[in-house]
């Protein structure tokens, strides 16, 4: 085999090499070639030096009848042959051998030696993924990926990716991420692209989850009967009630006497009216919830799982329904959906069609009302939730038992389920009982079962359609049954089929991991148990409040036909102006007087102006303007958002579809995706490489295309030539690309491709041009490097193609924000290298327990500045505040520092001088000049709310920006404030105050930095322990209290402006909650003193957080 090898390379290599006279002179090179000879005018070389052997691979000589060693000087014309080992491939070529020829001038044929690269795992496309590959814009099999290959895939109809990212990259042997998977579309109807012919009457009630479930009545002739609903959680998944699967003691039925269909409209089995849509599938398994043992237990977990034996092919009429969101939570008064075959409106006759009902979901308190005592205690149990319609003649009956009740998200405009049909109260009006029309309907609460589910349905769902935590879809459905109000002794069930049951006690599940309350809310002072829709409903269930707090209630979501209160909390909309208080800090009251009764704001799925305006939530920063004043596209709501890497991020922050970037249409408001464009406009992935045309008659050459963004000249004349031209044996033609695109083959400017005989030109695959990414250079802050993914080459940064990665990292005492690696990918980096300060980390804990405080250890906290004013009369500098090193040129403090009192009127800019790395009090102490460093203001900005004393101290925080930065260093750091909002804080949690107030009542200053810890309070709590005269004046929204009372411990004068810092618990960063603002005082001997016997409030930094971020933005613009 060896020999018959050697003997067809040969020919191959003869083929393009053996036979040739040319005589060229080129760079001062003269080829001349008789025999596969290339000869220089002056040869001060014989040979060339063997190369070591390729890691993973190896190479051998083909012309040489003996054996060549690394290091070893060869003759001219010696050809060697590379190949890799299993799992790797040659970097130079897709084929299994690469040959490689030594040339007259001492040097290898190939500049750079071919290696041998890891091949990634293979990755093949699916019924429902569909993958493509390329590699430097050439496409290449999935299966055989190597480093720098580019893996993109899209979903098959109806399905979509399971996360954001859509594209895959190999590198170094191993893909960036996970196997692509696309999973089915959840919770959306696809009506729109239904054909008219198909949508009969059902574009209201069409529900493509929905399912029917059937059961042989007549085994002799196969009959079945529709006897309860489900809905589609996944393809081969179906949920129900337990009670639709099993018998009157809880155990399971024979799976062999089930149907399930999906697709259904007619609610007769196989009808053939709906039979294009529909698709039936036998039962392969029920799994019943454990604690269900049915009336026994009053139908506690009354759920299951139901596996089918084919998985449903997913289309326009079947998609499973989306079912977990925890940021998506009911309110009181939201309109919810069943659906079913029988459930009953008024003034409309029955028919065997798919029917919808609107349900509205009540708290558990007016339900309660609404019930016989008796039948609320019994089934009112914490697994249930309570919808549906009162005295409306409308309600949910039997045969539909197994429906879902929906919601839809206004975030996202899709459908999950939320509660599922349990039970409802009947009527005897003859000897079979009857719903009771007039009554709502008891539905089991998904939360309560959403542990159990899960573990499941990852034992269920297909492995193509497996899906992480949180991107499961399912519906909870359950039972309907119906209790007999006037009766003692018992309740009927459906299904067409009644029994009797003993009475029993009321059985409450407790769950794993829960609060003593169950699935209840539970006060944080008090302890005591309320039901969970009681909280942020505006009425203070919880003796101490909490079930009200703003930190619980404000990123309360409230759908548009409710009012929210300022603080969070959803009533309903006939509460506004109404003349009570329904708020608890009375918001829907305020501005009564021109406020009509119809909302007038902005639904919780829209984005409302600047004018007032409406517009979709999705419209904002998009780059499209819908707002009429323009507002929903501007730099400061737009620059921070984050765009995901297949989008392009506007200059002024929107994110556009990722294929914007100069393709001759505006599609950001600035037209910054068409700044720097090139006069070709649209960006193209590197083209396929150009393939040598159809050979000539031996003595001539064809010529190739010109090659997209770049051209060929004829050597001779500098003259563009066509495609399809004959040319001469030894012509020359010069590829070059235009302004922003390079060569494939070369880093010079121009490649020179030679006519050789036999009609070949000498490259087999022609240069083509490659789109540059924009030029990147180090800073202060970042340091990069990059190279070439196939060939380890470094490259410099400012001309990076396709198959380029990039890697850089911060300078000291600064964090990256994207990933350290980043790539070039046609002509676009995936992340911007960013390099900010770290913040928030202190070098060992705080001292437990600024009066009463102790010293702190040096460098502890970092972003503690000092704030110094001169004193006109002394001429000396006195440190009047603490504050907190936001950015390296901005600090955080309080608007009394650098105010005036009365009126909050800015102070003279010329007067401070702020200092970070400070522990010594006094200005510029020799003591700590090592790590002091000391900066003059450029700019005061106080918010719009703050007039000192005439409105009581109401917006009392401030920015300054520092002429120059500080220089970052172990005892110089920022503090963290980025999503602080993000960041709740709990009850007693222990914040820390740094400062260098007064040490005592009394006394003098602190010497040096001091540290105490104060537990956060509540606002009823801090109201009640505060004077009520004083409360009632300087206890206002923006302000939060912490300390502590009758304990002689609390921060005094002197330390206002200082951070109270909370360490997160995750990251264990600290973040700036407040800012020391004010506190109580009384007057001793004609002095004012510190009450220390009590808390303190601090300015609220959520509060005025939008404000913060806004300016800060805006005064850092320049320098970021």
């Amino acid at each position: 085999m060896t020999l018959v090898y050697w003997i067809s390379s040969f020919l191959i290599f003869n083929e393009y090499f053996c036979g040739l006279s040319l005589a060229i002179n080129v760079n001062g090179l003269t080829y001349s070639q008789n025999e596969a000879r290339i000869k220089r005018k002056t040869n001060s070389k014989t040979g060339c030096t063997a190369p070591s052997q390729p890691k993973n691979g190896r190479w051998i000589p083909l012309n040489q009848n003996k054996t060549i060693k690394e290091n070893e000087i060869v003759d001219v014309n010696t050809i060697i042959s590379y190949s890799c080992d299993t799992s790797y491939k040659l970097s130079s070529s897709e084929a299994d051998r690469e040959l490689v020829v030594c040339l007259n001038d001492g040097k290898w044929s190939f500049p750079e030696m071919p290696r041998c690269q890891k091949l990634c795992p293979p990755m093949y496309s699916t019924n429902t993924t569909n993958l493509k590959c390329k590699k430097s814009g050439v496409p290449v099999p999935c299966d055989k990926a190597s480093d720098g290959t580019v893996l993109r895939f899209t979903c098959a109809p109806y399905f979509e990716p399971e996360g954001t990212i859509l594209s895959r990259k190999c590198v170094d042997g191993n893909w960036d991420y996970s196997k692509p998977t696309c999973i089915p579309v959840c919770g959306m109807k696809f009506e729109q692209s239904i054909p008219l012919i198909l949508r009969r009457a059902i574009p209201e009630s069409y529900n493509p989850w929905m399912t029917a479930i059937y059961r042989k009545y007549n085994k002799t002739t196969n009959e079945y009967l529709n006897i309860c609903g489900g809905s589609l959680i996944a393809p081969n998944i179906i949920l129900t009630a337990a009670t639709c699967v099993t018998d009157y003691s809880g155990q399971p039925n024979d799976k062999n006497d089930y149907i399930v269909a999906v697709g259904k409209y007619y609610r007769q089995y196989q009808d053939a009216r709906d039979a294009d849509t529909a698709q039936y599938s036998e039962v392969e398994y029920f799994d019943i919830h454990p604690n269900y043992k049915a009336g026994l237990q009053n139908y506690l977990g009354d759920i299951a799982i139901v596996r089918v034996k084919t998985a449903f092919a997913m289309s326009k009429f079947v998609q499973p329904i989306c079912y977990m969101d925890f940021d998506f939570t009911l309110v009181p008064d939201m309109k919810g959906v069943v659906s079913g075959w029988n459930i009953i409106k008024p003034d409309e006759e029955r028919k065997d069609v798919l029917k919808e009902l609107e349900s509205v979901y009540k708290d558990y308190s007016t339900c309660e009302s609404e019930f016989e005592e008796d039948f609320a205690k019994k089934f009112h149990t914490p697994d249930k939730i309570c919808s549906g319609q009162f005295n409306k003649s409308s309600a949910i009956c039997r045969g539909d038992s197994g429906s879902g009740l929906m919601f839809k998200n206004p975030k996202n405009n899709r459908n999950f389920i939320k509660g599922i049909v349990s039970i409802g109260p009947i009527i005897r009006t003859s000897d079979i009982p009857q719903c009771d029309i007039q009554r709502r309907t008891l539905f089991t609460k998904i939360d309560y079962y959403i542990d159990w589910l899960q573990s499941k349905l990852h034992l269920y769902v297909e492995t193509e359609q497996k899906m992480r935590f949180g991107k499961l879809m399912f519906l909870i459905t359950c039972f309907v049954l119906c209790y007999l109000a006037d009766s003692s002794n018992g309740f009927s069930l459906s299904s067409n089929s009644y029994a009797k049951t003993e009475n029993s006690s009321l059985i409450r599940l407790r769950r794993q991991n829960r609060n003593s309350c169950n699935d209840g809310f539970q006060c944080k002072t008090t302890q005591q148990c309320i039901d969970v829709d009681k909280q942020c409903d505006g009425a203070l269930d919880c003796s101490d409040g909490s079930d009200e707090f703003e930190s619980l209630c404000k990123q309360q979501v409230c759908p548009g036909y409710l009012f929210r209160c300022d603080y969070g909390a959803c009533l309903s909309s006939d509460k506004q102006c109404n003349g009570v208080k329904d708020c608890k800090d009375n918001s829907d009251e305020v501005g009564c007087s021109s406020v009509p009764k119809v909302n007038t704001y902005c639904r919780s799925d829209q984005f409302e102006c600047s004018n007032g305006q409406c517009v979709s939530a999705d419209s904002r920063c998009n780059g499209v303007t819908e707002c009429d004043d323009r507002s929903d596209e501007t730099e400061e709501l737009c620059l921070n958002i984050y765009c995901p890497g297949y989008t392009y991020k506007c200059a002024y922050g929107a994110c556009v579809d990722g294929d914007s970037r100069c393709n001759g249409v505006q599609n950001c408001v600035d037209n910054s995706d068409e700044a720097d464009c090139e006069v070709v406009p649209t960006p193209v992935p590197p083209t396929k490489p150009t393939k040598s045309p159809p050979s000539g008659s031996g003595t001539t050459c064809v010529t190739p295309a010109q090659p997209e963004n770049g051209r060929w000249v004829y050597a001779s004349n500098q003259q563009a030539g066509n495609s399809g031209e004959r040319v001469g044996i030894n012509s020359i033609i010069n590829f070059s690309c235009n302004s922003g695109y390079r060569l494939s083959t070369t880093e010079k400017d121009i490649e020179l491709v030679v006519c050789l005989e036999k009609g070949n030109w000498l490259f087999k695959d022609m240069p083509y041009c490659q789109k540059l990414c924009p030029p990147l250079y180090n800073s202060p802050t970042i340091t990069m490097g990059c190279k070439n993914i196939e060939s380890g080459t470094p490259v410099t940064c400012d001309r990076a193609t396709s198959g380029v990665i990039l890697s850089y990292k911060c300078a000291p005492f600064y964090e990256a924000t994207n990933p350290t690696t980043v790539n070039c990918r046609d002509g676009t980096w995936d992340y911007s290298p960013s390099c900010i300060p770290v913040c928030g980390e202190k070098r060992v804990t705080a001292n437990t327990l600024i009066v009463n405080g102790r010293n702190v250890e040096r460098g502890n906290y970092p972003w503690m500045v000092a704030i110094y004013r001169l004193d006109e009369d002394s001429n000396t500098y006195i440190n009047v505040c603490g504050g907190s090193l936001l950015r390296p040129n901005i600090v955080l403090t309080a608007a009394h520092c650098v105010t005036r009192n009365k009126d909050g009127k800015i102070a003279n800019k010329n007067l401070f001088q702020i200092a970070a790395g400070k522990y010594y009090n006094r200005y510029k102490d020799s003591r700590d000049l090592d790590t002091a460093q000391y900066k003059e203001v450029d700019l005061i900005e106080t918010n719009n709310e703050y007039k000192g004393e005439l409105r009581n101290f109401r917006g009392d925080i401030a920015i300054l920006k520092l002429k120059s930065p500080f220089a970052l260093s172990p005892v110089i750091q920022p503090i963290c404030y980025l999503n602080v909002n993000e960041f709740s804080l709990s009850l007693n949690a222990q914040g820390v105050v740094t400062g260098w107030g007064f040490t005592k009542s009394g006394s003098d200053v602190a010497d040096k930095l001091k540290e105490i810890e104060l537990p956060y309070k509540d606002d009823n709590t801090c109201q009640s322990e505060f004077d009520e005269e004083w409360a009632a004046k300087y206890f206002a929204g923006d302000k939060l209290c912490a300390g502590y009372f009758n304990q002689s411990t609390s921060v005094c004068k002197g330390d206002s402006g200082g951070a109270l810092a909370f360490k997160h618990p995750t990251s264990k960063r600290y973040f700036v909650h407040g800012i020391v603002s004010i506190g109580p005082s009384f007057i001793n001997n004609q002095i004012t003193h510190c009450d220390i016997q009590q808390n303190a409030l601090f300015t609220k930094v959520t509060f005025y957080f939008e404000w913060l971020q806004s300016r800060i933005s805006f005064l850092t613009k320049d320098s970021s």
